[in-house]
């Protein structure tokens, strides 16, 4: 252990000072046992600061230190290689004085050369005296609070701004004791613009230089990426050369090969550079070979599911182009078969008279069969091949269970395509059924108890309702699978649908030729089907599931906005405020699908169909074929198109109706019109209604484009989609009617005019509704207002406050069934026979 002599004095540049020093202050140390070379110095701390660095190794006795940033007393420890850790008895204190700087007197040297420096520095004036943060003189202060007092109030705390503990108060109590209020208000002006100045200096270099750190910045950018893209093509090359992946094959660690050749596919199977392609052809290679082993390993017998479960993953993850959950069924049902031939043969050969004589041993039956003195017992071939082919089948079925199972839960990994065991057992049910009739009718003629037949009779039954249940699920995942192609048939004896409905209609009739042929036929000793209750359930229950099929089919129609690829959506807009009107979209040129509207159109042509005449014919096909009422799933079934068809007409009218209601007030009152004006049209009488104003016209020209939209999907949907949509305009002319203050003379018969015209020409698919619409606007239809908390009474105010002379002539004015005179429609003569 070094032992040091002087106690830990510590020295100046001119020899011995006392015990305590500033950071920087030169310590020699002396003593034994220091090493005898400065690689034996491995450890030097003064007031717990590491001071290694800065140390000095002289001899074995002398080392010579420089104290670091110390404040406090604390102990001088020596460490050695050989000799450990030694201590000095005498403490050492640190403390920090005032920068002096080179300006100010001072009574003794100071040396202006930094003896050593603690981290980064600098060649400007602040690496010589560290200027004060708030900008204030700290050189007249005087009286000083003593550092133990500061410690005491501030502890584990620092006035050095530096410092991650640094204290506000001990700074300003060590520097700023005697400065006045108003200096510090002053001082924490000038480092606020000071902070702010710095900010906006980093902020100007960048501004000034942004285009170069940009640059700077991609290049690093690239940098890393081809680092990083370089390093794991190689590592991932490597790992998954054709060495490499015959090494793991022949150890069996399938995992390992699976992960590596999957990376290095991903990675590599665009490249162009030869090494590497020609490199993933051999691993190609080496993969194609271990298909063929794991397969054949697959189909080896006998082993365990456990282990044909691993080597159906390992297919699977390797993309085999076998189907491996399926080979394993086949191998184990092969196995069976083999194993049941091989356990025959031998007890067929053991049937033979000389190999009977032969057997004199006593078996496991002897027990149920005393022999007589002097006979030998011998057991049946036939015993012993049925107990062998029990035990066997307790042996080994077991496992082709398993492995069934988890094929159809998914289990192995493998995807099971819907409806596959169905679709493949549908095919062959009739046939099945068939069978089973020509053995039972067999089984009849034997004249067996009717105990036996019985059994037979209740496997006939249940194979009759499962075949009816299977054939109408297939049916139902076939009609589910139903595309539309949006072609209208305008020709032959079903117009303004598609094909859609028909073909559900083909294959539900297809389904009811085949279960009345195989199902629903009777032989011999056998009961109608669907005289069973349980049958009749699942009849139901199976129409129900197809009708409920179609009727998805078209709510996904109906609810699907997936072609729309067309920038401009505006159903219906305005010529007068600057859109276009008829901005409906043109559909996908591509895929020849029509418009959203269009397709809603052809959907609810569909339904209507559907319901109106599908549905008609199938239970009429259900009657003739012999089976039971089928009225409670048809019922259900309107029901829910009934729904569907109020969901599209809401949809279209929606996408229709609420755009062209839209434009007719910004319309009404273009060019600032006021319903108070006293302003006629030129040329028309003063006593004579004037024409219909433009944004009359506007309204019959758009509900003329719906009329041609819908008449050119349907004609029959006319009088469900126009009358929907003239109630709506004639509710939005009451409104608006309603809001006019006061009406001059001109205004009123202009408003009469304009109403009764759109009256006229909406006629014929106006409702009642409509027409009261219609009449509120014309102040005489109060009922019109019900529902509408009292605009009927805000329009009579209206009316009442018009100008005598103008109601005069309004009431004069009725000419005609439609109360609008004849020579002044003519304007609008083009409208009202296109509409009609």
């Amino acid at each position: 252990m070094p032992r040091i002599k002087t106690k830990g004095a510590a020295y100046g540049n001119d020899g011995p000072v006392s015990e305590r020093g500033p950071p920087g202050t030169r310590i020699k140390i002396r003593g034994e046992h220091f090493g005898t070379k400065p690689t034996d110095l491995v450890g030097l701390t003064v007031c717990g600061i590491d001071c290694l660095l800065s140390a000095e190794w002289k001899s074995e006795n002398k080392i010579i230190a420089i104290s670091g940033p110390i404040k406090g007393e604390g102990e001088i420890i020596v460490t050695t290689r050989l000799g450990g850790k030694g201590t000095c008895n005498v403490t050492f204190k640190g403390y920090h004085l005032a920068t002096v700087g080179p300006m100010k007197e001072s009574a003794v040297w100071v040396e202006e050369t930094p003896i050593f420096s603690w981290g980064r520095h600098s060649l400007s004036p602040s690496s010589y005296q560290q200027e004060d943060p708030l900008g204030l003189s700290v050189e007249d202060n005087e009286n000083k609070v003593s550092e133990e007092d500061l410690l005491r109030n501030f502890p584990d705390k620092t006035g050095d701004i530096a410092s991650t503990t640094f204290s506000p108060g001990w700074f300003l109590l060590e520097n700023h004791q005697a400065t006045s209020f108003n200096d510090l208000q002053a001082g924490l002006v000038h480092l606020r613009r000071k902070v702010q100045g710095q900010k906006e200096g980093q902020l100007s270099f960048l501004k000034a230089n942004i285009s170069s750190v940009m640059d700077q910045v991609d290049t690093l950018v690239n940098l890393k990426e081809r680092s990083e893209k370089d390093l794991a093509s190689g590592s991932s090359f490597s790992s998954a050369s054709p060495c490499v992946i015959d090494r793991n094959i022949k150890r069996g660690e399938y995992d390992i090969v699976i992960n590596d050749y999957i990376r290095v596919k991903n990675l590599f199977h665009k490249t162009d550079i030869p090494v590497f392609k020609e490199a993933l052809n051999e691993v190609e290679k080496r993969i194609v070979d271990l298909q063929k082993k794991l397969h054949e390993d697959l189909q080896a017998m006998p082993t365990t599911v456990e282990q044909q479960k691993r080597l159906i993953r390992y297919l699977v993850n390797l993309d085999s182009p076998y189907d491996p959950a399926w080979d394993a069924i086949k191998s184990r049902s092969e196995y069976i078969n083999k194993k049941f031939k091989l356990i025959y043969n031998y007890h067929k050969a053991l049937d033979k008279p000389e190999a009977s004589k032969k057997g004199n041993s006593a078996t496991k039956y002897s027990k149920y069969n005393t022999p007589m003195p002097g006979e030998v017992t011998i057991v049946p071939a036939c015993v012993n091949f049925t107990d062998e082919i029990c035990l066997t089948v307790s042996e080994i079925f077991p496992d082709l269970w398993k492995i069934g199972q988890a094929y159809f839960s998914g289990e192995l990994q493998v995807k099971v395509e819907p409806g596959r065991q169905r679709d493949e057992i549908a095919l062959y049910l009739p046939e099945l059924l068939r069978s089973v009739r020509s053995t039972y009718a067999t089984l009849i003629r034997l004249d067996l108890p009717n105990e036996a037949l019985d059994i037979v009779s209740a496997l006939l039954l249940d194979l009759r309702v499962h075949c009816m249940s299977i054939l109408f699920q297939q049916t139902t995942e076939q009609i589910k699978q139903l595309t539309e192609h949006w072609t209208i048939s305008f020709s032959g004896k079903h117009t303004g649908v598609t094909e859609l409905p028909l073909q559900f209609l083909q294959l539900v009739e297809d389904v009811i030729q085949i279960v009345k042929e195989s199902a629903l036929s009777t032989e011999q000793r056998e009961s109608p089907l669907l005289d069973n209750q349980q049958a009749q359930r699942e009849l139901e229950k199976q129409l129900d599931g197809m009708l409920t099929a179609f009727h998805n089919v078209l709510n996904s129609l109906a609810s699907s906005e997936d072609y729309d690829d067309c920038d401009d959506s505006s159903p219906v807009a305005s010529q007068l405020i600057g859109t276009p009107v008829s901005a409906s979209k043109i559909g996908n040129l591509k895929t020849n699908v029509p418009t959203w509207e269009h397709r809603l159109l052809i959907t609810l042509s569909n339904t209507l169909f559907t319901k109106n005449t599908i549905l008609y014919s199938v239970s009429v096909k259900f009657k003739e074929s012999g089976f039971p009422s089928v009225d409670n799933p048809i019922k259900n079934s309107k029901i829910k198109l009934d729904n569907l068809e109020r969901s599209i007409l809401d949809k279209y009218l929606e996408q229709k109706s609420d755009p062209l209601v839209g434009t007719i007030e910004p319309s009404m009152y273009l060019g600032r019109f006021d319903w108070d004006q006293n302003v006629r049209p030129s040329g028309s009488h003063p006593h004579e209604p004037p024409p219909i104003r433009p944004y009359a016209k506007e309204v019959i020209n758009n509900l003329i484009h719906v009329h041609a939209e819908v008449n050119g999907v349907s004609s029959a949907l006319l009088d469900s989609v126009l009358p929907k949509i003239v109630e709506t305009i004639a509710e939005e002319l009451y409104r608006l009617m309603s809001c006019v203050q006061k009406f001059s003379r001109e205004g009123a018969m202009q408003a009469r005019a304009d109403i009764r015209a759109l009256e006229a020409f909406f006629e014929s698919y106006t409702s009642e509704n409509a027409r009261r619409y219609f009449e509120g606007g014309l102040g005489g239809g109060a009922g019109a207002g019900e529902g509408r908390g009292g605009g009927g009474g805000g329009r009579a105010e209206a009316v009442q406050g018009a100008d005598a002379d103008a109601a005069a002539v309004l009431e004069e004015d009725r000419v005609g069934t439609a109360g609008v005179p004849v020579n002044q429609c003519v304007e609008a003569d083009r409208y009202v026979w296109r509409v009609r």
